[in-house]
């Protein structure tokens, strides 16, 4: 007697895997994509907080917040998600501002989001802000 061999996987059983593939992407993709948007946002902080240490040792030697091209500080030039520009300049407002570049989506620069930091002459400290849109609310990190 001949025996057939028959391996392989059934309909049902591929589909149960494809339903179990489509399930998992439905819970991974929107968590994959909320690290990303907040990995991208966290940069700001960051480079915000450089410049206020540099501001911060400046005004502890002269006693005032000088010129940004006073500062032992370099604005980012190459950042892929932020453009960072001046806010006043020296003594009593100086400061720096972050506006997302159009390609960070939900902190689209065009659409008035920003991430700023401000002295505050008054308090001798820096002021720090966020205004998002309220699509990109849930991204401000807490600094």
């Amino acid at each position: 007697m001949i025996r057939n061999k028959k391996s392989g996987f059934t309909l049902v059983e591929l589909m149960v895997v494809i339903v179990i593939i489509g399930v998992l992407a439905t819970l991974a993709i929107p968590r994959f994509n909320d690290a990303t948007n907040r990995a991208k946002v966290a940069e700001a902080p960051r480079v915000l907080a450089s410049f206020e240490s540099a501001a911060t040792a400046s005004f502890a030697e002269v006693g005032h917040i000088p010129a940004l091209d006073d500062l032992p500080f370099e604005i980012p030039k190459d950042s892929r998600w932020w453009t960072y520009t001046e806010v006043g300049t020296g003594v009593t407002n100086g400061g720096l501002q972050g506006i997302p570049q159009a390609r960070m989506g939900a902190w689209d620069g065009t659409a008035g989001n920003t991430i700023h930091t401000t002295w505050d002459a008054s308090d001798d400290k820096f002021v720090r802000g966020a205004v998002p849109t309220t699509a990109a609310k849930r991204y401000i990190p807490n600094w």
